[in-house]
């Protein structure tokens, strides 16, 4: 489980420049590194 999450940082750090490109699973990562 700990490398999944860890991917879904990695995967969510290159793709979501912000909450707007967010997508299922990606949404919650991207909340976060938004704020």
């Amino acid at each position: 489980m700990m490398q999944f999450q860890m991917y879904l940082t990695d995967l969510t750090k290159r793709s979501c420049p912000s909450q707007q490109s967010c997508r299922n699973f990606q949404i919650f990562e991207c909340m976060l590194e938004s704020g």
